[in-house]
């Protein structure tokens, strides 16, 4: 008789331990507030746990959902049957320096956009409506009014 190897979803948690949570309903983080539950769900507030989670998916092969703020986040009823990611208020720094932006991942657009005009910034304007965030932006080759 044969055992069955741990599934990836049972081989993350294991790695991730307390930093992962199980069965976790992903709608309420969308913006259509519709959807199932993740198998894993990890928002992460540190560094350290960042690199955690992609050893986690690195070495266990889990599919991964990183769900920003959730805008064109449509998730089925059924869930996700793998790792949610949410990066935390860590990685939503914003620092203006001259005419050079850094923003985390996690950093609201609007906020990106409202801060870069209030340093005397322009070009990013068309992002202050746009209810998504920075890493989403750039996966998603965000772009707004024609921009």
């Amino acid at each position: 008789m044969s055992v069955a190897a741990p599934s990836p979803v049972g081989r993350a948690a294991a790695m991730l331990g307390s930093l992962a949570k199980r069965q976790v309903p992903i709608g309420p983080l969308t913006t259509y507030r519709v959807g199932g539950p993740a198998a894993l769900f990890v928002r992460v507030e540190r560094d350290e746990d960042l690199a955690a989670v992609g050893a986690a998916v690195r070495e266990t092969g889990i599919d991964v959902l990183v769900v920003g703020k959730g805008s064109n986040l449509l998730v089925a009823d059924a869930g996700f049957d793998g790792l949610a990611l949410v990066l935390g208020e860590h990685f939503a720094a914003i620092e203006i320096v001259g005419t050079t932006v850094r923003a985390g991942g996690s950093a609201a657009l609007p906020v990106v956009a409202r801060r870069t005009a209030a340093a005397g910034l322009t070009g990013f304007e068309w992002a202050v409506g746009v209810p998504g965030s920075i890493g989403g932006a750039v996966r998603m080759n965000a772009g707004g009014h024609g921009s």
